[in-house]
């Protein structure tokens, strides 16, 4: 006995995490180009910061860009000072900070009708440039129907990058991310962050470390 079902062709259409970000390139450093940077994002949720830390440093890793959390440069049961911070910083090797100053996220959670099949089928689907599509096909068999439940994200986050040696700001974003209907929290996540090191890369702002 063969089961299909259409939630498979719901991930397929629906499922994928989007996001999208707009920046501004300090004039001053137009043509600067750095290969270290440190990842620092400031709050109080240690469990919040290290997994949002080691996942930015993951994705630019990946890209052969020298990479740090802040939690191992700066300790953070020290009092914070901004100068002693940036001493740590270019005591560490690295020459920028990736700030993220602010994220804040929703949820919402629906729910639709999915239609199971078992038995013999064979389906075929139209889709047109408009997003939308037709289902083809004929069944032989039983259908039931069940109830499926998801929750998209949706995310803001605004970001800084700063010269470690002027102590200047040198690079402002905000990304947006969208989970989509069968992505996680976690899809999106990742998706605002390759988005962010992607346009810093692209800008020529952060380049792979020489070796």
């Amino acid at each position: 006995m063969r089961i299909f079902t259409l939630l498979s062709l719901s991930f397929f259409l629906f499922g994928c995490a989007t996001a999208r970000i707009s920046s501004f390139r300090d004039p001053s450093a137009l043509n600067k180009t750095y290969s270290s940077v440190v990842v620092m994002y400031p709050i109080d949720n240690l469990s919040v910061r290290t997994k949002i830390e080691s996942m930015a440093i993951e994705s630019f890793t990946n890209s052969k860009v020298k990479a740090a959390s802040s939690l191992t440069v700066y300790s953070p049961t020290k009092e914070f000072n901004e100068s002693e911070f940036y001493q740590a910083v270019a005591k560490s090797g690295f020459e920028t900070v990736l700030l993220v100053k602010r994220a804040d996220s929703a949820s919402k959670t629906s729910y639709s009708a999915i239609t199971n099949y078992t038995g013999n089928s064979n389906y075929t689907y139209n889709s047109n440039l408009m997003g939308g599509g037709n289902l083809y096909g004929n069944h032989n068999g039983s259908a039931y129907t069940s109830l499926l439940e998801s929750t998209t994200y949706n995310s803001n986050a605004q970001i800084e990058l700063w010269d470690v040696k002027t102590k200047t700001r040198v690079w402002v974003g905000s990304v947006d991310g969208e989970s989509g209907h069968y992505s996680s929290y976690d899809g999106m996540l990742e998706k605002m962050i390759d988005t962010t090191k992607e346009e810093l890369i692209k800008a020529s702002l952060l380049a792979p470390a020489v070796p």
